[in-house]
């Protein structure tokens, strides 16, 4: 996991008792009982940050843990192993996870869960309101008994929803001003609602623009770093321009350029923010990025992230 999920700026507790630990967990992530079969060493830690509804929590106990809960009540909960194991036990089937691999709890299903000696998670909480407004927004069908992801999921996050997690995380330790918030939780929501097995089915309510939308989504992430224009993307999904320009309105609400050009800025924040990216400046990143003018660059970076794209590499993380 290369990605800065909460740093130690975030730290609430380091070398403290898991009870302690869980009694914090409990207040901001829901409901649990912590079972300990041994002797627990004070070595447990945690970090943590709210982003206006999410809640971003970064765990270890640091020893064998049992975790129970009856249910979620209103949440869910995106799971990501970054190190050890997590037994997950349903009702019927059980699977162990591993590091870099995702599971998403579903409200109102029974929790149980067996942490290994050196499990680390990395957990963010979604209240189930936050995923019927995303669902409302882009025009989907909300099932009648609610969103219920796939259990167990077997699959690792997609490298969009890994940078966007780190993105997050950072403008939560930023301080991010709230009116900006809202484009993140809908922006994180809609990625895992289309890339995780649920009983949503978004793509049964428009079938062919989505199918189209995603392949184009895949083609940009490939390509950000080259010239771009509206007649190429039409030419990925045979539209024409004018149709491409509709379906860019439907699903993210504007143009063509201005998704591509907000996606190179969010690539380019990422990757001057992590301290292990191979670049060596400010423009190396720009231009890696389609960004030919540097001055338009931190003109449209500062405009869109609230400060230089020069501010950001002189406080990235050692």
């Amino acid at each position: 996991m290369d990605r800065i999920l909460l740093s130690e700026r975030s730290q609430v507790f380091a070398a403290c008792a898991p009870g302690q630990v869980s009694e914090y967990v409990g207040r901001h992530l829901g409901n649990h009982r912590l079972q300990i079969p041994r002797a627990a060493a004070a070595r447990a830690s945690l970090a943590h940050r709210s982003f206006a509804a999410l809640d971003l929590c970064r765990l270890h106990y640091a020893g064998q843990v049992r975790i129970l809960a009856p249910a979620l009540d209103d949440l869910y909960h995106l799971q990501i192993l970054l190190r050890g194991r997590c037994l997950w036990q349903g009702r019927e089937e059980a699977r162990c996870y591993g590091p870099g691999e995702l599971m998403l709890l579903n409200p109102s299903e029974p929790v149980d869960l067996v942490y290994s000696d050196d499990c680390e998670k990395f957990i963010v909480k979604l209240p189930a309101p936050l995923l019927a407004r995303v669902c409302q927004a882009q025009g989907w069908t909300l099932p009648a008994d609610g969103i219920r992801f796939v259990q167990p999921l077997a699959q690792r996050p997609s490298g969009d929803i890994l940078d966007l997690l780190a993105l997050i995380c950072h403008e939560a330790e930023e301080g991010l001003s709230n009116g900006l918030h809202e484009p993140y939780l809908q922006i994180l929501v809609a990625k895992l609602l289309l890339q995780l097995p649920s009983n949503l089915k978004p793509q049964a309510d428009r079938p062919e623009p989505c199918g189209r939308f995603t392949r184009l989504l895949d083609y940009l992430e490939a390509h950000l770093g080259e010239e771009l224009s509206p007649r190429q993307l039409a030419a990925q999904v045979h539209l024409s321009e004018r149709a491409l320009f509709g379906l860019f309105q439907r699903e993210v609400g504007c143009a063509p350029l201005e998704f591509v050009r907000r996606r190179r800025l969010e690539r380019a924040r990422a990757m001057l923010l992590d301290p292990r990216a191979p670049a060596r400046s400010v423009t190396e990143v720009a231009l890696a990025h389609g960004f030919l003018h540097l001055g338009r660059f931190a003109q449209q970076y500062k405009a869109r992230f609230g400060e230089s794209p020069s501010a950001t590499w002189r406080g990235r993380s050692s």
